[in-house]
This record gives structure tokens, sequence and C-alpha cells, in this order.
């Protein structure tokens, strides 16, 4: 794990690297991550130029000294090497137990069999893009959530070699990606409820939170920009 809580030059490289990376209800995270993966070590690491091609590559565009500075400062081992999943967790961060939950209690209504795995064309066939709340606002087109959907978990499935089933554990794993990109709990819990729990509750203050949602890291960048 990386603490960065006592270097802040660290902490806003972070923040920019996250708002760069987790803006889009997953696509770019799970896009970095297949960049990311293609580029692995024997030893599932990542050198420096791996990173940065992996950056490149989604057209995110990084200050090379910046990205220099802050790679070294996550290898630890000064070895010109760090493992993929070390980070692809420290670009999603963390997710809290309330989320989880959410995730968790999605996931219980779909395995309605209790087997504790869910055959992958089933959980597609129940997800129910008209009742998400993008879609609701007029964000966004039916078809579009639903490709959305299936670009970035048929993604998933392949990073980590799921073929037939999913299970909770995966389910929680596939959604910490898609929950990086939400900044609002609420809005996380009203995508959720819509496409999984089909009881038709939608925040009705929905699209103040998802303009709120954009315009955050919209900021983000135009704060870098300044400096």
């Amino acid at each position: 794990s990386f603490s960065f809580e006592k270097d802040s030059y660290f902490q806003k490289l972070l923040l920019l690297l996250q708002s760069k990376i987790n803006n889009d209800n997953g696509v770019t995270y799970y896009t970095f991550a297949q960049k990311l993966k293609a580029f692995e070590n024997k030893n599932n690491g990542i050198d420096l130029t791996s990173f940065y091609s992996a950056l490149r590559d989604i057209n995110i565009s990084f200050r090379l000294n910046d990205l220099t500075d802050f790679f070294n400062f996550i290898d630890k081992s000064k070895s010109n090497n760090v493992p993929s999943e070390d980070i692809l967790r420290m670009i999603r961060g963390n997710l809290s137990d309330k989320r989880k939950q959410i995730i968790e209690f999605s996931y219980s209504l779909i395995d309605k069999d209790k087997k504790g795995r869910v055959p992958i064309s089933l959980l597609k066939s129940l997800y129910n893009y008209k009742l998400h709340p993008d879609v609701y606002v007029g964000l966004k087109q039916e078809e579009d959530i639903y490709k959305e959907f299936c670009y970035t978990f048929d993604l998933y499935c392949r990073l980590y070699n799921i073929f037939v089933f999913i299970t909770c554990e995966q389910f929680i794993d596939y959604y910490w990606g898609i929950s990086a990109s939400i900044i609002d709990d609420n809005y996380f819990e009203d995508i959720l409820n819509g496409v999984w729990n089909q009881n038709n509750k939608t925040n009705k203050n929905i699209k103040s939170i998802i303009n709120e949602n954009l315009n955050i890291n919209k900021n983000a960048n135009d704060n870098y920009r300044k400096e």
C-alpha cells in the first residue's frame, strides 16, 4: 500500500491521475487496466516505460518529470517494477463499507438460488439499463448505457479470466472499479438500485448530482494547468 498523506506533491499527482482515469463510470479505468496488464512482465509488474505507455495509449497526457517522480515514489523497492494490481488499487482508491453493502445486496438479488455464483449470461440479461439514472434524466440513451456496461464488464472478465460464472467477490471487485468514478454515494446507490433491484426508485435530485460529478473532474484538471 502507498501513503501519500505527508507528501502533498505526490498526493496532488495522485488526485490528478485519478481525475483523468476515474471519470466516466469505469470505461477509462478498465481500458487503462487492460493496457496496463498488456505491458506486464513475467513478475506481473510494470516498469516506468510501460506505465507511461499505458497512459499514452488511452490519450492521457502527463508531464514526464511528474510521472517519473510519481513512479519512483510508488516503486518502494527501487527496482523499476511495481505490481500492476498495486497501481490499479491505488488509482481506484478505497471502497467504503456502505458501497460494499450496496453491491452485496444487489448480488443477493441476482443470486436467487444462493449458490454463490451466477452465470454471466444470466447477469447480463438481468441488467435493467432502462432504470439507470443517466437514462432517467436524459443524459444517455438506453443502448449506450447497456453498451457501456457490457464493455466494462467484458473487459473485467477478460482481465481476470472469468468465463462462465461470476461470484459475489468478483462482482464487488468489478463495481469497485466503477465506484471510483462516482463521487456521490446516493448516485452510486441509485445506479445499482435501478439496474439490479428494478424497483424504479430514482433520486429526484440526481441531475444536479451528475453535473457536480462532472464538474469536479474538470476543476481538478483546470487547477493543475494553472500551477
